[in-house]
């Protein structure tokens, strides 16, 4: 929203700096707030489910469905508890999913959407093995905007690992 006087983030309660987009504000309770404080905004009780930005974007919606033949960080024992991190060359926002337990073949069935001002860029499915302390990278892939655009991918997607200890790239699960 372009404020046109300044105005107070009701969530956090700090002023809202900027001179154009600078955050929020519902259009029927005039809730405002900061983008970082949207998440926890979208939680208040209001008549209004539509806090909206007043710039032009388009929302491209993600169905993060599974994941097959995952590596196995976690020994002989158990398996990986993956769960995905969906991020962007355009835009800030970092979507994550749940996360599985004990399994190599995760079905998540999650919907995320991602508002972007343009139509270029990748779209970035890095997945990891949830861990007490630092968490296990299982591989990742990038699909380009203009994939998208041109369809919808509805197939397997070959997720990209790097060995530290080899300096070798090589393929191992799906997404």
């Amino acid at each position: 929203h372009n404020f046109q006087s300044p105005a107070w983030c009701n969530r956090c309660t700090n002023f809202i700096w900027g001179l154009r987009s600078q955050g929020y504000k519902c259009t029927l309770c005039s809730y405002a707030c900061h983008k970082r404080c949207l998440p926890s905004a979208k939680k208040m009780k209001c008549p209004s489910i539509d806090i909206v930005e007043d710039t032009k974007y388009g929302i491209i919606s993600i169905h993060l469905v599974s994941a097959a033949n995952l590596a196995n960080t976690d020994g002989p024992f158990q398996k990986s508890d993956p769960y995905a991190i969906i991020t962007t060359s355009f835009s800030a926002d970092r979507l994550v999913s749940s996360c599985k337990k004990n399994t190599l073949q995760p079905h998540w069935d999650e919907l995320f959407e991602l508002k972007v001002r343009k139509l270029s860029g990748n779209i970035s499915f890095r997945l990891f093995d949830k861990d007490i302390g630092k968490d296990d990278f299982l591989g990742s892939v990038e699909v380009p905007i203009d994939n998208l655009l041109e369809n919808d991918i509805d197939e397997w997607i070959q997720l990209e690992y790097e060995s530290k200890q080899k300096k070798k790239s090589h393929e191992k699960g799906r997404i």
